[in-house]
């Protein structure tokens, strides 16, 4: 039986990481009235329907709109990523904020040389955990030196040559977004803005 989903061609997805197939349309029953929930279909021998809940419009944001949101709680305020409840005093009473353009650096920082299958394509990489704003938690994205694959590749290894890491922590990042959307966490990653920080990482010129 042949499963409906949006044209991959209007959403400019790229169905071929994460074996995304697409997702759930609108009006499909398997929203049960819900038609702002998203609901990913996953191909692993057999289709997988990976439901986002109330957290659906968080991953909307990321893949439609190029924005982050979080939610705000009247008594604890913001968390991010975005909680449907206040995990302080249970409420469902949670407002939803644009939070892209708040000031962001990485708090502490991993570097993985090992990943499951989504982020396997981009080992080595900085993991890092995000303090973006306000947020009374921080959230946890790729982070990378450079927009340009090779570059950041190179730059890593630099880094990690050198024994640098702790270099990293405190360091200003901007969001960037992918510009094919999975409505994954991968729709999101943090780029490294530190231009002292960057320059040491590139290469010098040979003398002659």
């Amino acid at each position: 039986m042949a499963i409906e989903t949006h044209q991959e061609a209007e959403l400019k997805m790229d169905t071929k990481k994460l074996n995304v197939k697409g997702i759930v349309p609108p009006e499909s029953k398997r929203l049960m009235g819900h038609k702002d929930f998203v609901i990913s279909i996953r191909d692993y021998a057999t289709y997988q329907f990976k439901a986002y809940g109330q957290n659906s419009r968080y991953f909307r944001a990321l893949a439609e709109q190029k924005k982050i949101y979080a939610t705000r709680c009247k008594e604890h305020g913001v968390f991010l990523p975005p909680r449907p409840f206040c995990p302080d005093c249970q409420t469902h009473d949670m407002q939803w904020i644009d939070y892209t353009k708040q000031p962001a650096h990485i708090k502490t920082s991993s570097i993985c040389n090992f990943a499951g299958r989504a982020f396997i394509d981009e080992v080595p990489f900085i993991l890092g955990f995000i303090q973006v704003g306000d947020a009374k938690t921080v959230m946890s994205s790729v982070v990378k030196l450079s927009e340009d694959p090779a570059e950041n590749t190179r730059m890593l290894n630099k880094l990690m040559n050198e024994k640098r890491y702790y270099e990293l922590n405190g360091l200003k990042v901007e969001p960037r977004f992918a510009e094919k959307p999975l409505y994954t966490v991968r729709d999101l990653w943090f780029q490294v803005t530190d231009k002292k920080f960057l320059d040491s990482l590139k290469e010098t010129p040979k003398k002659r």
